[in-house]
């Protein structure tokens, strides 16, 4: 209730019921993800897919997802954020009903998960976060609105997980899928009588040039692709890796409820970190990051391994709010916040085709993208040097 309230303060002229409807949509639909979501490289290894297998699988899904997202923009001109959330609603039923059929399945079915759920990503992503930015509130209070909006998601990735491990070890993975899929169609149901959010752009939107004319702008967006390399192998990889060691689904779902809980604490102060700080904030979470990377390396071990998924979940929310944050309100400044949502979605999965490209080339996959996500930090590290480095004015910071 106290984040309601707190978030309600700055979105006024949004009707009480309105407003509450959004917010319980996004936690459905959050929840029923959370459910699975971490689980679903770990079912594929134990329906006799390889580790070499989900790398192709991601690859796929990435080169799917970059050039849906356009398509994803165009769908939210001319129908709406809601109809598009419910085509990536319908996508996403469809994986989950394809993936009941995975321990039957071969490359076929895997070339049909990675398309259903890229289609769900680029459509829902752009739709919900265009939804969000325009849900209320200026430029000035993305800081601390983006901060609210991950206290109410992590709620649902605390208890997802916990809930998901439990059917998975007391039933069957049939049983979870159907309850993920009507967790969804659920979540549906409070965003269809919200109406009083702008559900489409009133203009034609930027151009490619247009959106990113200003340098910072340029080193916001790239910040996000290195980071996105470091968030793609910490949620998805290294939980496969923590279940190949330990060999347990409890052991993996253990990851995201340490990461609730400090996401929880960490972001409401970081939704009143000043604009001027923020690259600071970026650059030495980042700098952080990167050595508890070079620690998995060099050392192992399961204390090693979850204290470390406690120190990377403090640190990422330095990162990831204020990168969102500037996003966001770069495209109310530009009056696009469409293409903002797009390019931000298109960032993240373009720079995957690259990271899972690259590792499909090797045939251990974990070390050397161990060293990629250490890598990609110290490349936002650079990134966010230069304007501490060279004195700029607040005005031109994120």
């Amino acid at each position: 209730m106290r984040t309601f309230h707190f978030h309600n303060n700055h979105r006024v002229h949004l009707a009480f019921s309105d407003f509450w409807l959004y917010e319980l949509s996004v936690w459905l639909h959050t929840l029923a993800q959370s459910l699975v979501s971490i689980f679903i490289p770990v079912l594929m290894l134990k329906s006799g897919y390889s580790v070499a297998d989900v790398v192709l699988y991601c690859l796929m899904l990435n080169v799917f997802d970059v050039p849906l997202n356009f398509v994803a923009r165009s769908l939210v001109r001319r129908y709406g954020a809601r109809v598009t959330i419910g085509f990536a609603t319908a996508a996403s039923i469809a994986f989950f009903l394809l993936f009941l059929q995975l321990s039957s399945g071969g490359w076929l079915l895997l070339l049909l998960l990675a398309l259903c759920a890229a289609v769900y990503d680029a459509f829902y992503w752009v739709a919900h976060f265009y939804l969000f930015v325009n849900s209320g509130g200026s430029a000035k209070s993305a800081g601390q609105s983006t901060s609210i909006v991950y206290v109410v998601r992590q709620f649902a990735v605390l208890l997802g997980p916990v809930i998901g491990a439990m059917v998975l070890i007391f039933s069957s993975q049939h049983v979870l899928l159907f309850v993920t899929i009507f967790c969804l169609l659920v979540s549906l149901l409070p965003l269809i009588k919200v109406d009083a959010f702008p559900d489409k752009p009133k203009d034609a939107g930027l151009s490619f040039k247009e959106f990113f004319r200003l340098a910072h702008t340029k080193r916001l967006f790239l910040s996000m692709a290195c980071y996105s390399i470091h968030d793609s192998v910490e949620n998805i990889l290294f939980p496969v890796f923590i279940f190949l060691i330990f060999g347990t689904i409890a052991s993996v779902a253990f990851i995201p409820v340490i990461l609730s809980i400090v996401a929880i604490a960490v972001s409401f102060g970081l939704g009143r970190l000043r604009p001027e700080r923020r690259e600071l904030s970026v650059a030495l979470a980042a700098f952080a990051i990167s050595l508890i990377w070079l620690i998995r390396i060099a050392s192992g071990g399961p204390i090693v391994y979850y204290i470390s998924v406690l120190a990377v979940g403090l640190c990422a929310y330095f990162v990831m709010v204020p990168l969102d944050s500037a996003v966001f309100e770069h495209g109310h400044r530009v009056k696009d916040t469409l293409s903002a949502a797009m390019y931000r979605n298109v960032t993240y999965m373009s720079v995957n085709v690259f990271l899972f490209g690259l590792l499909a080339f090797f045939l251990q996959v974990f070390q050397p993208s161990f060293v990629l996500a250490a890598a990609s930090l110290l490349g936002i590290v650079a990134v966010n040097a230069l304007p501490l480095v060279g004195n700029c004015s607040p005005e031109k910071t994120f």
